[in-house]
């Protein structure tokens, strides 16, 4: 599989979602908790060493090979080419029922089998009764149990016991005490523990809690990294708060950038949008938006009206919508939407450069 960010062109959804677990693996690095023992720390480097590399495998023969995991090959179709809104629902059925299947089954039975286990020389245990309800609520939810024997194809076996459950693994034997450390540090954070898990993170061993932007990087497509960075570094320059949020498997990124009323949104890779979309919302109803579009037209004249034709327009789909309002520009007044903002702001230099003029304009005093 090729493991470059820049994603091939992909034949099934199948292969869009095991690609993207690939792209957003986080790089390998070693690491333990605090209170492990210093005289076993080579050990349990070459244990994450051991999972890393298994966990590689399994994304690869999820992209080769999803029928022997039960996962559904469904043509893809890149939801941005479908005008039809049948056609754009049924892609969006197809993304969600193989993402349910490689989340609910193939990555949280192992995250779970993890949590539950005990390690036991180079085996983690399971009390049999624990390892049947773990199989019987993995069958009711996706109906197929398929990935537990494709599980074998990267080395993995289940010693199946009247009292207990063994897994190890003859291709990384040492992997597991990676495993069971991995998914037992992700499990209390739970906004965020299966995201970790399935970018198999060690950074939780050591307190780490949240994405990072470092972690966003790589997903940013290459010609804009430099102006996302840029564009991170203004606004922690205005004194912005960054909260960063991902989730399931082709979520990708959402960083919001807050201070007061005025919000700035950056998508990066979220499914059902562009690779990158960015937008800027404020209390468009209040005379904020007139002094805004005044210093604009002083600081640099057209980009108020850029900004003004930018903002997404109000569709009456709602009769008594909460989230219109009503913009004014040099004698044109618009009814516009208060949660979408301006959203037609594009992604080139140029546009970077326009989008920090406006956020200068939010506060013209900071900086």
């Amino acid at each position: 599989m090729n493991n470059t960010i820049s994603p091939p062109p992909f034949a099934t959804y199948s292969q869009s979602h095991a690609w993207y677990l690939k792209a957003d693996l986080a790089p390998f690095h070693p690491a333990s908790p605090a209170s492990f023992p210093a005289d076993q720390t080579a050990e349990l480097s070459e244990s994450e060493s051991q999972y890393y590399h298994f966990y590689q495998d399994l994304i690869a023969d999820l992209y080769a090979s999803p029928q022997a995991y039960g996962i559904p090959e469904i043509a893809y179709e890149h939801l941005q080419d479908l005008e039809d809104s049948a056609a754009q629902e049924r892609a969006r059925e197809s993304i969600l029922k193989v993402r349910k299947i490689l989340s609910v089954c193939v990555l949280d039975f192992l995250f779970q089998f993890g949590q539950l286990a005990v390690l036991e020389d180079a085996a983690l245990r399971l009390d049999r009764p624990r390892y049947n309800l773990l199989v019987m609520e993995k069958s009711k939810r996706q109906k197929t149990l398929d990935f537990l024997k494709a599980y074998e194809r990267t080395g993995l076996r289940f010693q199946v016991d009247p009292q207990t459950v063994r897994l190890s693994n003859e291709r990384y034997p040492e992997m597991m005490r990676a495993l069971s450390l991995l998914a037992k540090a992700c499990a209390p954070i739970k906004d965020y523990d299966s995201y970790f898990f399935r970018r198999a993170d060690f950074a939780v061993l050591q307190g780490k809690l949240q994405p990072a932007l470092d972690d966003v990087l790589p997903l940013v497509p290459e010609p804009l990294r430099l102006e996302f960075l840029a564009t991170d570094q203004f606004l922690s320059d205005l004194k912005f708060k960054c909260q960063i949020f991902s989730a399931d498997i082709l979520s990708g990124y959402r960083l919001r950038y807050q201070r007061k009323n005025v919000v700035y949104w950056c998508r990066v890779r979220t499914q059902f949008n562009p690779d990158f979309l960015q937008n800027l919302r404020w209390d468009m109803g209040s005379e904020h938006t007139s002094q805004l579009f005044a210093r604009l037209d002083q600081t640099d004249p057209g980009l108020a009206e850029r900004v003004f034709n930018g903002v997404r327009r109000c569709q009456h789909h709602y009769p008594e919508c909460g989230a219109r309002a009503v913009i004014a520009y040099r004698g044109q007044s618009v009814e516009v939407c208060n949660e979408s903002g301006w959203d037609a702001i594009g992604n080139t230099s140029a546009d970077f450069q326009d989008l920090r003029k406006v956020l200068q304009a939010h506060f013209p005093s900071a900086g």
